[in-house]
């Protein structure tokens, strides 16, 4: 007698669709789920399911329709709640989310997880304030969620609480020490505090961990490259790329190193792949229009600067690089509508007036220019090369005593600025102050035994106060250090 066959059940495709899952057969296990609610429309637990696998392929649209499923089941259903909040935030939803999650937290007030999932999407709203509660109360519920203690450190890290940050980094580590991630992050704030050596340790261990770890990489080589070691800087941009071939920030960051070490045609190659992979990357068209111009590639390079320009209308970096890159293609006028464009856009920004003020001095307009450096030492007392061109605009129109003034301030500034000694030394010498100027010049030769144009300047003012057998010494000694002034008057007053 043949044996009755009966159908597979709800149940049993359902189950088909557990074993799928942990075989990580996620199409198979959607189909086995589907089949299970073809045959129980109202079967939650096959919604449930079907959406969870929906979100581990990431297909999140999907996973909320399952969800939606669940919840017109069971409003009362936490974890649905829960899961459709994360669907949302993975689709950036983050408003939504948060909705999600206070359901969830309102169904279960104690959901560790669904406090640190809120406080996430919190700080994705830039709510630091909002997110940091969430994770306070989740690690309250959970003292040992070591994800919570790093969240809370991103969000702290926002806010510029530097320290509360690593604080919280090392507690993850102290809870997970296999967190790569957080190692990561702690190092990236102790390269803010320019804690580099330690920030060093932390991504050599996160990498250690994950030596497929591309970000950490990256990371390690900006810190290495601020401790001037380019070439080791360069082999992690290098490995992060291997990594990751379209990491456009490694091609930018490898091209920075290079222009480093003055290899300006490799550094032009990674920034235009930088750019390949992200043409509106304002900053790799600025750095690939300074590598050309260090080439004197001037055209190409007001070209990358005038695209830069067209990306960020605000950039101030883009109009000071344009502006200078113009002065030395010799187009003043065009440099000068560049610092002052940017004065326009920042009327407090230094650097702009000192660079109009140097671009005035080539035009020999040396009031506009000493006008121009006068409001940049406005907006910053400290800029030793605002005071020293300064001083020199003020030797052209012969006002040497404020010269001097400017002089002076360059070196208590600066108190080893032998082009300052130097310069105020000749200025006292027009005013026929000679033993101030010798005095001056003997300055700067005592810092630089090898000023060639110090001792010919102080022969003059020795000459001047007729010690001419110190005169000639001072011209012989600038003679035999090349400064070929100094033997035209060994030849006439020497002999």
């Amino acid at each position: 007698m043949p044996f009755p066959f009966y159908g597979q059940t709800e149940i049993d495709y359902f189950e088909d669709g557990n074993v799928k899952v942990a075989a990580k057969n996620y199409i198979g296990a959607i189909d086995a789920y589907t089949k299970a609610l073809e045959l129980n429309p109202q079967y939650i637990d096959a919604y449930y399911s079907r959406g969870n696998t929906k979100h581990e392929m990431k297909d999140y649209v999907g996973a909320i329709q399952d969800y939606n499923s669940v919840i017109e089941l069971n409003q009362y259903y936490a974890q649905a709640y829960f899961n459709r909040g994360d669907a949302k935030d993975n689709l950036k939803d983050f408003v939504e989310a948060i909705k999600d999650y206070d359901k969830a937290l309102e169904l279960n007030p104690k959901y560790a997880e669904a406090y640190n999932n809120r406080g996430a999407s919190k700080s994705n709203l830039k709510d630091y304030g909002g997110a940091i509660q969430d994770y306070n109360k989740a690690i309250r519920l959970n003292p040992n969620n070591s994800i919570a203690h790093y969240n809370r450190g991103i969000a702290k890290y926002m806010i510029k609480d530097y320290q509360g940050a690593i604080r919280d980094y090392t507690k993850a580590i102290e809870l997970n020490p296999r967190y790569s991630e957080a190692y990561n992050n702690r190092g990236n704030f102790k390269h803010k505090l320019k804690s580099f050596e330690e920030a060093l340790e932390d991504y050599t261990k996160a990498i250690e961990l994950n030596p497929s770890y591309a970000d950490a990489y990256n990371n390690r080589g900006v810190t290495r490259n601020d401790l001037k070691d380019h070439e080791g800087a360069i082999q992690d941009y290098t490995k992060a790329i291997e990594l990751n071939p379209s990491f456009a920030q490694a091609y930018f960051n490898r091209g920075f190193s290079k222009d480093n070490l003055n290899l300006y045609k490799e550094a032009i190659e990674d920034y235009s792949k930088a750019i390949n992979l992200n043409p509106l990357y304002t900053e790799a068209y600025i750095n690939r229009g300074n590598s050309k111009s260090a080439m004197k590639s001037y055209d190409e390079a007001l070209q990358d600067y005038s695209k830069a320009i067209e990306l960020s209308p605000q950039n101030m970096q883009a109009y000071n690089n344009r502006g200078l890159t113009k002065d030395a293609a010799g187009n003043y006028k065009g440099a000068i509508e560049d610092y002052t464009k940017m004065i326009e856009l920042n009327p407090h920004y230094s650097e702009a007036y000192l660079n109009r003020g140097n671009t005035k001095m080539y035009l020999k307009k040396y009031k506009e220019a000493i006008q121009d450096y006068t409001k940049a030492l406005e907006l910053d007392s400290q800029n030793i090369n605002t005071y020293y061109n300064r001083a020199y605009a003020k030797t052209k129109l012969k006002d040497f005593k404020g010269a001097i003034l400017d002089y002076t301030k360059v070196l208590i500034l600066d108190p080893q600025n032998v082009f300052a000694y130097n310069n105020r030394g000749q200025s006292k010498e027009f005013l026929k102050d000679y033993n101030g100027a010798v005095q001056d010049y003997s300055k700067a030769i005592e810092s630089n035994p090898q000023y060639a144009q110090a001792y010919y300047n102080r022969g003059i003012s020795r000459h001047a106060l007729g010690q001419k057998k110190e005169a000639c010494s001072d011209w012989t000694k600038a003679a035999e250090l090349k400064y070929e002034k100094a033997i035209k008057r060994q030849n006439k007053y020497c002999r």
